[in-house]
Order: structure tokens, then C-alpha cells, then sequence
């Protein structure tokens, strides 16, 4: 872990509010999907490709937040696979970290804008959060 936080330089805070306001154009539900993630460095001798999971805290059509470990930073762009069921395989998603908050115990909280979804995935992400609604 040590040696993956050496390679990032250090996360910096970004506020989710503009002028009091939330930007996010989604609503998102609050569920704990796992998350499986690549982070791709490039670096000028040969690109690096960090692996990462976590949890997701809330979850909607537009994007995520996520509990993980690994030190990300906005601008990062991730590969994400969210695993919405036993049943069913994950859901694949590129998105842009957008803010970081860091936490006790070296994890962090991250905010994720999806930035390419496969229409199958949105439609199988949205009703599985529409079945978190019609289960309480």
C-alpha cells in the first residue's frame, strides 16, 4: 500500500458544492455494491495499472460514491466493475473522479462521474436500484 501511495502525489480536497448547491444531475440511492477498479498511470518508461476495491456508499445512473483504500485524485479515470447481484455479472463503467475526502485508517471517500456506460449497464443499474425502492 505504501508503495502505491508513493506513486500518486498527495490527494487533494475538492468541494462536491458550488455555491451551496449539488451538481450532480442524477439522484442517487444509498447501497453497498462492491467494486472491482483499474486506475491506468502513464508513466514516461512504461504505463503502470493500479487495481483497487471498494464499496459503493450511494450509487445512480450518473455516477458514485465510493469507500476505497487506494489513494485516488480527481481527474483519475477509472475502469469500474460494480457487482449489483450474486446472479448476474458486474456492470462496466469508465468515470472521472471528481472529489476526494479522505478518512481514518487510510480509506477515503470518492466521488465518481460515470463518463462511458454500455446501455444494457444503465438499464440493468437502474433496475436494480429501482428493485432497492420496491424491497424498502
Amino acid at each position: 500500500l505504501q508503495v502505491m501511495r508513493s506513486l500518486l502525489p498527495p490527494p487533494q480536497r475538492q468541494s462536491r458544492e458550488v455555491s451551496g448547491l449539488e451538481r450532480r444531475k442524477t439522484r442517487r440511492v444509498s447501497r453497498a455494491f462492491p467494486v472491482h477498479y483499474t486506475l491506468h498511470i502513464p508513466h514516461q518508461d512504461e504505463p503502470e495499472e493500479l487495481i483497487g476495491k471498494g464499496k459503493t456508499i450511494d450509487i445512480g445512473p450518473g455516477g458514485l460514491m465510493l469507500k476505497t483504500a487506494l489513494p485516488l485524485q480527481p481527474t483519475h479515470v477509472l475502469n469500474l466493475a460494480v457487482e449489483l447481484g450474486r446472479d448476474t455479472p458486474p456492470i462496466q463503467v469508465e468515470g472521472t473522479v471528481q472529489w476526494v475526502k479522505p478518512e481514518q485508517a487510510f480509506t477515503q471517500q470518492v466521488g465518481v462521474r460515470f463518463t462511458r456506460m454500455e446501455e444494457e449497464a444503465r438499464t440493468r443499474l437502474v433496475n436494480a436500484l429501482f428493485g432497492a425502492f420496491q424491497q424498502g
